[in-house]
């Protein structure tokens, strides 16, 4: 199963503060975010589920890669800019190296479609964190 970015228009997409039914990214470095969410989720708590399903938590208590939560949470809780005029997805070589640095952990399992990095842009503007700024654009 490949990574399917939804590309969502303006008109459909609504920018809101993150809040305790996606807890898992309540502590992040943006407050708000836009759903429906790259996943196509219309609610935090259809995020949220899908996170436990996955069992994210499990992956950021393994400690693979400091960015990791972040990576999740840019697919999940998807950064909503203050002129909700772009959307920013994770960028591509920022979420290889994320992914790489946890493949390991799902030996001989289905690997999670947010750790399948291809479709995502190879050139900005995108979204990353970590080593790295907050948001990179040439």
């Amino acid at each position: 199963m490949m990574l399917q970015i939804c590309l969502i228009s303006g008109e459909d997409r609504r920018c809101i503060d993150i809040n305790n039914e996606l807890a898992f990214c309540s502590n992040m470095t943006w407050t708000r975010a836009f759903f429906p969410n790259f996943m196509n989720h219309g609610s935090q708590e259809e995020a949220a589920e899908e996170i436990e399903e996955y069992q994210f938590g499990n992956l950021i208590r393994s400690r693979c890669s400091e960015d990791i939560r972040h990576l999740v949470c840019s697919f999940y809780a998807p950064v909503c800019p203050d002129n909700h005029k772009i959307i920013l997805y994770p960028c591509q070589q920022w979420c290889k190296k994320v992914a790489d640095a946890c493949r390991y952990i799902f030996a001989g399992s289905e690997i999670p479609p947010i750790l399948r990095c291809d479709d995502l842009p190879e050139k900005q503007p995108c979204f990353f964190v970590g080593n790295y700024t907050s948001i990179f654009s040439p």
